[in-house]
């Protein structure tokens, strides 16, 4: 039998496919395996078929080895957290060294044994020929030497103890996806030096322009009536709502944030550029008078173009540009894993959508009367109505304000009532259409059923709350010679006498404490049904397509994050601990000091723990 032309190059085609199918296999199988021994020599010494070089190639290539190691990592990381910076000499730390000796004695172990296996850096595929390789190596002989040096009184030990903080990132290199995530941010920092040239260019136009309208106006006494530093004399008394409270003395004070030169007006920017306290800075130029002259409140408002202008160039454009790029980084790094493949994005999006297409069931019930209410609820004009009664719902919920006419507050509460039946209604509709395991199988249908259960829940609390308007608590009564207590009547020979007077006296405090107790929680537990009228508007998800596509996309963006987040963390803890070696042991504001009034540093924003750090680092 002859073959056409076609058909000898289709099978030609098959036989090329089903190649390209088995290296790309093979490549997979080869990439998921481990790291086999190079065919070079390890120190010069070790051979590829050496017997101890392949013992600890097999070391290191074993799942046990490799989760112990990733094990003590972690609880080394954890344990850096726990670190006094108070008290060098303290207990805790004596005890947190000897396992800081520990985990540096594992890890030595494991650097020596990858460098046997692989080799040092002379030959390819050697252990210092992979940047995260070199990280570990970094991190270990910090810590060596830190063991060495723990004695000698210089910075540079002290330095090199704080580089500890880095140990958390030598489990990157065993996090794959966490390793990627580092490398697309790291190629990404590669490629924006353009966009950080212009950024910093721009930062210095502004500073020099910030320079020329501000030099030498960041200025003041602490008395605001006195506006050169000459007048800035003696002392002041300062009136604490219209009584004399203290006599301080004058002092002329520059602001530690100013734009007397350039590079003090680049960080006063980048303040600003962060949103932290910047309002102050702003004010601060709008009240700017002459140059070494104090304040004047609003002298110069126009000023405020300055900190607009920046604030729209460098944090709204440049900000979202770089952020811009870097996702765009990502993107451009996530198709290198395809490069050698003949389809585009496109055509592989497609395949992949139609290998995993299911065909989408539907319920239709069989039931005459139960066919008739179920073609009713899929309509698409009960959709459109019950959407109309969401939006009205919404409008009458944005009516409510303070100090509500009482006639006004009930026809909103009547409103609510109405709304509550028409859910209510949908929800006997649709349970009566799909049957309760149907209907209970859509998490939309789940939703709808929570927030009508809740909205009566909310309409029996508030009218027990109603009910309750007087509550009867801990009262003494009065009356002619009697005395009601608890509903029991006490026959008082003389009314006026003085422990009756005391009774009554007692029993009206404790009854005023109680009844503000059970009226402040009574409060609190009718305004939290009543968010349920609110979350009403979730009910819009459901409704509408456009939304619940919008939403779907939220998601299915969230599957990306957790490798990010858990870079983030990393470098929160990371900063939260070398902050605490730092600055832990910085004083704090007097206690007479209102927190943050002369510094930054008080009880509530430190670096002495590790909880207090990473709120700092939070703020």
């Amino acid at each position: 039998m002859e073959l056409t032309y076609d058909e000898m190059f289709a099978e030609e085609d098959d036989e090329n496919d089903g190649r390209n199918v088995a290296a790309k296999l093979e490549a997979a199988i080869n990439a998921s395996s481990p790291q086999s021994i190079p065919p070079h020599s390890a120190f010069f010494i070790f051979s590829p078929t050496n017997k101890f070089r392949v013992f600890c190639h097999n070391i290191v290539s074993s799942p046990i080895f490799t989760n112990m190691v990733l094990a003590c990592i972690l609880i080394s990381s954890a344990l850096l957290s726990a670190e006094d910076p108070l008290n060098a000499y303290s207990f805790t730390n004596k005890v947190l060294n000897y396992f800081d000796f520990f985990f540096t004695s594992v890890f030595t172990i494991e650097i020596t044994l990858k460098m046997i296996a692989h080799g040092f850096i002379m030959h390819e595929g050697a252990f210092c020929r992979s940047m995260f390789n070199l990280l570990d190596l970094i991190v270990v002989f910090v810590a060596l030497i830190s063991f060495v040096l723990e004695n000698e009184a210089i910075s540079a030990v002290k330095i090199l103890r704080v580089l500890r903080v880095l140990r958390p990132l030598r489990a990157i290199n065993r996090a794959k996806g966490l390793k990627n995530v580092v490398q697309c941010v790291v190629t990404a920092l590669r490629s924006i030096g353009n966009i950080l040239l212009v950024a910093v260019l721009l930062e210095f136009i502004f500073a020099v322009i910030g320079v020329q309208l501000f030099k030498g106006k960041y200025v003041g006494c602490n008395d605001p009536t006195k506006l050169t530093e000459k007048e800035c004399r003696g002392s002041f008394i300062e009136y604490e709502y219209g009584v004399p409270a203290a006599v301080i003395p004058r002092v002329w004070e520059h602001s530690p944030l100013n734009f007397d030169n350039v590079p003090n007006a680049m960080l006063t920017l980048f303040v600003v550029l962060t949103f932290e306290g910047w309002p102050g800075i702003l004010y601060a130029g709008i009240d700017s008078n002459l140059e070494d002259h104090g304040p004047l409140q609003d002298h110069r408002k126009i000023i405020a173009l300055y900190f607009i202008a920046y604030l729209i160039v460098l944090a709204f454009f440049m900000v979202n540009i770089f952020v811009g790029f870097v996702i765009v980084t990502f993107q451009r790094e996530g198709e290198r894993e395809y490069k050698n493949c003949e389809l585009n994005k496109n055509q592989r999006k497609c395949i992949e959508y139609a290998l995993k297409a299911r065909p989408k069931r539907r319920y239709i019930p069989k039931g005459h009367l139960q066919y008739k209410i179920w073609s009713v609820v899929v309509s698409r004009k009960f959709e459109v109505l019950i959407f109309t009664f969401i939006f009205m719902n919404t409008v009458t919920l944005a009516c409510k304000y303070d100090r509500m006419d009482p006639t006004f507050s009930m026809v909103l509460d009547n409103f609510n009532y109405f709304f509550t039946a028409v859910f209510t209604i949908e929800f006997i509709l649709k349970l009566s259409a799909f049957s309760f395991r149907h209907y209970f199988g859509d998490i939309w249908n789940v939703i709808d059923f929570i927030i009508v259960l809740g909205s009566y829940i909310d309409i029996i609390v508030s009218k027990v709350s109603c009910l309750n308007h007087s509550p009867t608590f801990v009262r003494i009564t009065k009356l002619p010679d009697l005395y009601i207590y608890h509903s029991t009547l006490f026959l008082v020979p003389n009314a006026n006498s003085l422990a009756v007077r005391e009774l009554s006296s007692a029993t009206k405090r404790h009854s005023l404490l109680l009844q503000a107790s059970t009226e402040t929680t009574l409060k609190f537990n009718i305004n939290f049904f009543r968010l349920f009228r609110v979350m009403r508007l979730v009910k819009l998800l459901s409704k509408e397509e456009s939304i619940r596509k919008l939403l779907w996309t939220f998601v299915k963006s969230l599957q990306a994050l957790p490798y990010v987040a858990l870079l983030i963390a990393m470098l929160f803890f990371i900063y939260a601990v070398i902050g605490m070696q730092l600055f832990g042991k910085v004083s704090l504001d007097q206690p007479g000091q209102e927190p943050g009034q002369d510094g930054v540093i008080h009880r509530s924003n430190n670096f002495r723990n590790f909880f207090f750090a990473l709120l700092v680092l939070f703020r």
